[in-house]
């Protein structure tokens, strides 16, 4: 293995773990209320959450597996998903800020939603949070398979490297720490791609003539642009709840502000840009648009290009740290919301319970995510889907009178679950073509769960109008 690539992997996550420790606001054996929530300010918010999307995009690709296929509707409905995302949240800000009240109220996405199946919600949020991080060392190993082939298993080997101290840094640092991990691991990444995008650009190849090919300008079909939007709108939103504890963990002073919403929206439409210009390298050296969703096809092209890569040996030292950084700071924020919402349905908040969940959970992510390949990720992936439109129409019951609050739950987790059915027997009737109809998959699916929580919602109103 080569011994750069091992010392960037150990230097960004031993930085992280001093930074984790120095930020820690109290131990969780101290006070796990602190612990799970303490510490944040808007700097931090807009920094972790910006990380947190540019993260999630690498899980399912659909950035650059969408760029490559579907050309500019993947930028166009990618952007408008994001600002219809900013407009709900501008406009619900202050309403999250007046009802949800005291401190305690305003931590999690689970709050204000009651009914039978109440109990089930933390249980299902920590279920998604696990695929994803899953998905997410998948994807890790997947980009790291060429190091197998110096010694036998080492993306194995790493993956639990990374699982063991970035589930360790958690734990010692708690919420705080998480937040500054981020931000360091957002700088780094920065520099990374900085790196990157400098070599290509002066190299043989122009990465912008793909914006001139005749395929990045023609109109895609209809439903994979709309995928694209609600996927992006819904994960911005609400996935993974993160809002919510933004919000949770800040006073209403820090998060009413006038210029957190727009100096969030600047930042991540700045840190969107490396991931454009990259995916349209892609584009135009496998020269296609063919509306496809191929996910290996991508990642093989990003890792040819890295190992072909005229860069000097510390210019691939910061590739290599922008790589893992993007990585970890994803799954460590959601290691800790595994930790939160765990003690959300236990009665005992005990530390020594809360870290063996973490530990267990990053270590059996790792163990499964070495069986999955290109098709693994995919398939296990577009279940998640229906996730991520539960977390964001989750979002929307707390925050908007419109919706009813006390027998939600039951509406929620049933729309979820026909979400799941749908994209199941979806996959399985398109066989060995499922991959090519990818947003025909997530779109009908998200038909299907939008509308059983439709009916069951005018259901509910008119069974409250009669009584």
């Amino acid at each position: 293995m080569n011994v750069g690539i091992l010392f960037a992997f150990l230097l960004v996550l031993v930085i992280s773990f001093v930074i984790a420790a120095k930020s820690r606001v109290v131990s969780i054996y101290q006070n796990t209320e602190t612990f799970l929530f303490g510490g944040n300010n808007s700097f931090l918010a807009i920094s972790s959450n910006v990380g947190s999307l540019l993260s999630v995009s690498i899980i399912f690709s659909m950035f650059s597996v969408g760029i490559i296929g579907y050309g500019v509707m993947t930028l166009v409905a990618t952007l408008l998903g994001i600002l219809a995302a900013y407009i709900v949240l501008q406009m619900s800000r202050r309403r999250i800020s007046d009802s949800y009240g005291d401190l305690i109220n305003r931590r999690l996405l689970l709050q204000n939603v009651h009914g039978r199946f109440e109990r089930h919600l933390p249980l299902i949020i920590v279920t998604q949070y696990f695929l994803a991080i899953t998905l997410e060392f998948a994807v890790f190993q997947n980009l790291l398979s060429p190091l197998n082939t110096e010694i036998a298993h080492a993306s194995l080997y790493l993956g639990f490297i990374v699982a063991l101290l970035c589930s360790a840094y958690v734990i010692i640092g708690g919420y705080a720490g998480v937040l500054r991990t981020d931000l360091f691991q957002m700088i780094v990444f920065g520099i990374g791609i900085g790196v990157l995008i400098f070599s290509i650009a002066n190299g043989p190849t122009n990465s912008l003539s793909a914006f001139t090919a005749s395929g990045f300008w023609s109109f895609a079909p209809l439903i994979g642009s709309i995928t694209w939007f609600t996927f992006t709108f819904a994960v911005f939103l609400a996935f993974p709840d993160v809002w919510i504890r933004v919000f949770g963990t800040l006073d209403s002073k820090q998060f009413c502000t006038r210029t957190f919403f727009p100096l969030s929206f600047i930042l991540l439409s700045l840190a969107l840009l490396p991931i454009l210009y990259l995916s349209a390298q892609a584009a135009k050296d496998i020269g296609v648009f063919d509306f496809r969703y191929d996910v290996q096809r991508c990642y093989d092209f990003f890792v040819n290009q890295f190992v072909e890569l005229e860069v000097g040996p510390l210019g691939r030292i910061f590739i290599v740290c922008s790589f893992l950084a993007m990585f970890v700071t994803t799954i460590d924020t959601w290691l800790i919301g595994i930790a939160q919402h765990v003690s959300r349905f236990r009665r005992k908040k005990r530390g020594s319970a809360l870290i063996l969940w973490v530990f267990t959970a990053s270590i059996m992510a790792v163990s499964l995510s070495s069986l999955m390949d290109g098709r693994a990720i995919f398939m296990i992936g577009l279940h998640l889907f229906p996730f991520i439109y539960f977390n964001s129409l989750l979002f929307l019951v707390n925050v908007f009178d419109f919706f009813e609050k006390d027998r939600m739950s039951g509406v929620l987790i049933t729309g979820l679950i026909v979400g799941l059915v749908v994209t199941f027997f979806q996959i399985t009737s398109y066989g060995s073509r499922a991959e090519e109809h990818a947003p025909d998959i997530i779109f009908w699916a998200m038909i299907a769960q939008i509308s059983t929580f439709s009916v069951g919602l005018s259901l509910f109103k008119i069974q409250k109008k009669w009584n």
